[in-house]
Order: structure tokens, then C-alpha cells, then sequence
């Protein structure tokens, strides 16, 4: 398990919970953070994933949740690489990136621009 990951899996939980039942921001540390938009439902290279912001600090947060079902397992355990940049990536994971980017790109780069302009 890597360093912070149960802070992120029940910030994930936490989301799940607010959106489903009082649809209002939650807190993780310090800050309030409100979740725009939560897809808690993976398939094979589609993971689950929430967005959300902190106002008191200017920050869009986009958070993957890793591996927890079996749709995540056969995404990790594609065995093809696909060039890419300088070198290879697992295919799985880059086809999973690929998704989000088509998915989420142009509503990210909207927070980015639009409610918070300093950050484009």
C-alpha cells in the first residue's frame, strides 16, 4: 500500500457518502473539499474516480482510486506495452488514462479557466 492511501480511500468512502446522501463538501485535513463529481463504478480500463475542489486553496483535485475489484485486476494485468513519450507504458494503465483524459479534459480544464483563472 502506498504512503496516504487510506487517507485517499476514505476521502473516496466519504465522497461516496456525501453524494449519495447530503450532497455537501467533506472534510479531509484541514480543508473542505466539495466533490463535483464522483464515478465509483470501474470496468475494465475505466477506473473509478471523484473531482473535487478546495476553494480556501485554489486546487481541483482529481483522485483514481487504484486497484480494488476485479475489473481493476484484468486492467493491471494486461500483458501489452504501448509506446509512449520516451519509452513504453503498460497498455491497461495508458488505455485507463486515455479514458479519463477523453472523459474529463474539457470539464477540468472549465475548473481550471473558468473558477480559477490564476491556474490555466
Amino acid at each position: 500500500m502506498q504512503p496516504g492511501g487510506g487517507i485517499v480511500r476514505r476521502a473516496l468512502m466519504t465522497a461516496y457518502y456525501v453524494q449519495r446522501r447530503l450532497k455537501l463538501g467533506f472534510v479531509v485535513g484541514f480543508f473542505q473539499m466539495f466533490l463535483l463529481k464522483l464515478t465509483p463504478d470501474a470496468g475494465f480500463a475505466k477506473p473509478s474516480y471523484f473531482v473535487a475542489v478546495v476553494h480556501s486553496r485554489r486546487l481541483v483535485v482529481l483522485s483514481i482510486r487504484g486497484s480494488f475489484e476485479a475489473a481493476d485486476l484484468l486492467t493491471d494485468f494486461v500483458p501489452d506495452t504501448e509506446a509512449f513519450q520516451d519509452g513504453i507504458a503498460c497498455k491497461g494503465m495508458l488505455d485507463s488514462a486515455r479514458h479519463l483524459l477523453n472523459k474529463e479534459a474539457s470539464f477540468l480544464r472549465h475548473l481550471l479557466t473558468e473558477r480559477f483563472p490564476v491556474c490555466a
